[in-house]
């Protein structure tokens, strides 16, 4: 109780009512942290400060307790809804000029005088509550800034596999015409690769189409040929002409890539069966060497399991051209 009653006075403080008073119960050393938003202040003056700023730029800040639990000795598990319009920017994770509510969990710990010394703060996306309008129009408006960091992109993941989800078209439009920077991104990129998995291929088109012209440079890449290989699981072959064109075009380096070769396997698995042929083609022309490697061997045993029947054919015909060739392909380490 005596716990609850602290957080109680936090939340008025949260709210703006006495964000300067000195008997807010804020310990000296205390840390606030909201992880979604990669956001972490330390030190009592700094925490009422971020308060302080938050309360100016959203004016109709609202915070309203929906349920308490103990989480250990001295920590309680908060559920909040926090809603509010930012009239101007400060909470990069915010929308500007629209309203939104977010389901936050919050852990708060207690020193013994009963003042907060960690608040940590997470977006709550639980099964049973599904996911509320207002919070994907939330997610999608500040979708950019929460793809670039490790935790934020595990929200937007999490909110993409959602039931209430829908076809996340707020949330797919604002990585439109950013595609080849969020690709490029260690955690960004996670979000593209979801989004292409779940969301109907309609809506992605634009991700292929802005691969234009850098396909190839994009397969060579260790994270952005990540998400050429989701294109080639799921989008239909009519969305990727141009983007498959370069990618066959640039067969013969991608084959020996460390990173495009996954890229060619793909592409070898989910192809039309004239790209395959195609492949094959490219293949069967340098298939001494590939055979003598572990990326290549890799490949061509991609293409001997994929293929039809004539061009398997045609690629054991190129290997057995020389014994030692296809010898080499059935006893090297790499090659099965």
């Amino acid at each position: 109780e005596d716990m609850a009653r602290s957080l109680e006075e936090f939340v008025c403080v949260a709210m703006g009512r006495g964000a300067s008073d000195r008997r807010a119960p804020v310990a000296a050393g205390a840390e606030w942290v909201w992880e979604d938003a990669s956001l972490r202040y330390s030190g009592r003056s700094n925490i009422l400060e971020h308060v302080m700023m938050s309360v100016r730029a959203i004016p109709d800040l609202r915070t309203d307790i929906i349920e308490v639990a103990r989480e250990g000795p001295a920590s309680l598990a908060v559920d909040l809804c926090c809603s509010g319009t930012q009239a101007t920017m400060y909470l990069p994770h915010w929308p500007i000029r629209k309203f939104v509510s977010w389901r936050l969990r919050s852990v708060v710990t207690f020193d013994s005088q009963l003042h907060i010394t960690r608040k940590h703060v997470r977006l709550l996306l639980e099964e049973k509550l599904g996911l509320q309008p207002q919070m994907l129009e939330g997610l999608s408006n500040c979708a950019r800034a929460l793809a670039s960091t490790p935790s934020g992109c595990r929200v937007l993941q999490r909110a993409i596999e959602e039931p209430g989800a829908g076809d996340c078209g707020c949330l797919v439009e604002q990585l439109r015409g950013h595609v080849w920077e969020a690709a490029a991104s260690p955690h960004a990129n996670h979000v593209l690769q979801k989004l292409i998995a779940n969301v109907h291929p309609a809506r992605v088109r634009f991700v292929a189409e802005e691969f234009r012209g850098r396909a190839a440079a994009a397969a060579r890449h260790r994270v952005r040929g990540r998400v050429i290989e989701r294109l080639l699981e799921h989008a239909p072959a009519e969305h990727l002409g141009d983007l498959v064109e370069e990618l066959l075009d640039a067969c013969p380096m991608l084959c020996h890539h460390a990173f495009g070769n996954f890229v060619v396997q793909r592409l070898l698995e989910h192809g039309t069966a004239k790209q395959r042929h195609r492949l094959a083609a490219c293949l069967a022309a340098d298939a001494a060497r590939m055979a003598k490697s572990k990326i290549g061997s890799s490949v061509l045993r991609c293409a001997l399991v994929h293929c039809a029947g004539e061009d398997r054919a045609r690629l054991a015909g190129a290997l057995e051209a020389d014994p030692s060739r296809a010898e080499e392909l059935n006893r090297h380490l790499f090659g099965g």
